[in-house]
């Protein structure tokens, strides 16, 4: 027996993917220094802000996050991106860990500036 969806678990789950790609690109839009702040803030104001049932499930997805993030470090893998979207999840909800990460960005972006120049430019391509 076939899994057919019932259009009102599909529309629950299309407003679920948009919701979150929304919140994505004002993620990225966001300025420095201000970004996983701002998403605090933007959290607070929304529906979802308010939902003890949204809380849980961002906090439950990002406990699974980091737990998969830990795996990796041992495994080959992208450990880094389940920290970071780990991260994300709990700075909707808690103002201290989006300062911290909006701290972290600035340090992580000096420290690349610091490297690129310390490296100098980019070598011209070879033609082969």
């Amino acid at each position: 027996m076939a899994f057919r969806a019932r259009p009102c678990r599909l529309g629950i789950a299309i407003t679920m993917l948009r919701s979150f790609k929304d919140s994505c690109q004002a993620l990225r839009r966001s300025r420095p220094g201000r970004r996983f702040q701002d998403h605090y803030e933007r959290t607070r104001r929304g529906r979802d802000g308010r939902s003890a049932w949204a809380r849980i499930v961002r906090l439950t997805l990002a406990t699974v996050a980091f737990a998969i993030g830990l795996v990796l470090t041992v495994l080959p893998g992208p450990a880094v991106l389940f920290f970071l979207v780990a991260g994300t999840l709990v700075a909707a909800d808690s103002l201290a860990v989006a300062r911290f990460l909006d701290r972290g960005e600035l340090s992580l972006r000096a420290a690349w500036d610091r490297f690129r120049k310390k490296r100098g430019p980019k070598p011209p391509a070879a033609d082969c």
